[in-house]
């Protein structure tokens, strides 16, 4: 429902001319008019303070046109009229006097003005729900999870490409030193005498020379490892935010509706306590209840997606609180049993 909605206010949106007519705003929604309108009256579809800049074309000079008052009219999806009312129009015209072009500005009142606009271009049209993109508030669980399991598959994917690709095999001392001697110093035989090192890789070699080349060579793969893990954690902490926010909505779709059970086991006490007393009373503690549980939901919301706390914490701490008060609420009220009991008379 909520994309069937979005969908069909982005094919008003797109195709209602007047939709997006704002006051004190330029609205060029119509091809050949601008639009600049002072006040608009919703309720009525009034216009105050019209000015429509007409641009010129093969049937229509250039004008300008001022009115008091006026208002949009549609009997079909192919054209629209506007109705002004005490205004003037001023024209810009082009006339040949003694075989000389001059333009001449004429300006003529009106009490009564009407213009009509073809919209067949703009005809209004449902397009397809299933052709916009969704997102996590317009997809329903099944799909949400879908996106779930694939984010935190691609996270498993890319922890585990880093880890293969920065896996290396051990090389016993005699090993390293044949592999440096061929391919790196293979005439090395006057090198000078190995720095002494704590590291016990760095403490085989019998040259400085080689020991600089496995230095070298072990900075470089720590550098490029280092670049690898930075950028796969990048990667995992954007779907990881991901993740929640999907597991937040899909927390929600199950939260929400359950709420309206839980307000009943605690608006049906409340009305039953306050039978017998002021309306009020029973309002306000109702309103407490409400307020708590709406701020408790949108906190948690933005906390769980901030990752502060679980999503199941961020969508259901005051659903389970609440419940636990109307059950007790309940409970007290529909038998003689009191909480209280547990704890009195035990001697």
């Amino acid at each position: 429902s909520n994309q069937r909605a979005r969908s069909l206010f982005l094919d008003i949106r797109t195709k209602k001319p007047g939709f997006d007519l704002k006051e004190n705003e330029f609205y060029d929604g119509i091809e050949g008019y601008t639009f600049l309108v002072k006040n608009i009256t919703n309720e009525s579809d009034s216009l105050y303070n019209v000015t429509l800049f007409q641009e010129p074309s093969s049937n229509e000079q250039e004008a300008i046109i001022r009115a008091q008052r006026g208002h949009l009219e549609s009997s079909s999806d192919q054209t629209m009229t506007l109705y002004l009312y005490d205004g003037s129009v001023l024209r810009y015209l082009n006339r040949i006097e003694n075989g000389k072009k001059t333009n001449v500005l004429e300006e003529t009142s009106f009490q009564r003005h009407r213009i009509s606009f073809d919209l067949s271009a703009m005809a209004f049209n449902r397009s397809n729900p299933d052709k916009h993109s969704r997102n996590d508030r317009t997809m329903d669980i099944k799909a949400m999870r879908a996106v779930v399991d694939t984010l935190a598959k691609e996270i498993q994917n890319e922890k585990e490409q880093v880890y293969s690709q920065n896996t290396f095999e051990p090389l016993q001392s005699g090993e390293i030193m044949t592999h440096n001697r061929q391919n790196v110093l293979p005439n090395d035989t006057t090198a000078k005498e190995p720095y002494p090192s704590q590291y016990v890789i760095l403490q085989e070699p019998s040259s400085r020379a080689l020991q600089q080349v496995i230095y070298t060579d072990a900075l470089s793969e720590l550098r490029s490892y280092r670049s690898s893990y930075e950028s796969m954690m990048v990667n995992t902490n954007w779907r990881t935010n991901r993740i929640a926010k999907y597991w937040v909505e899909i927390h929600k779709k199950i939260a929400l509706p359950l709420a309206c059970i839980i307000f009943v086991l605690i608006g049906a006490p409340i009305g039953m306590y306050t039978k017998k007393g002021n309306l009020g009373y029973a309002a306000l503690i109702s309103a407490g209840f409400l307020t708590f549980f709406w701020i408790a939901i949108i906190q948690g919301e933005k906390l769980a997606d901030r990752l502060f706390i679980s999503p199941f914490t961020g969508m259901w701490f005051a659903n389970i609180l609440l419940g636990i008060i109307g059950i007790i609420m309940v409970i007290n009220i529909s038998t003689p049993f009191q909480i209280s009991n547990l704890w009195k008379n035990r001697d």
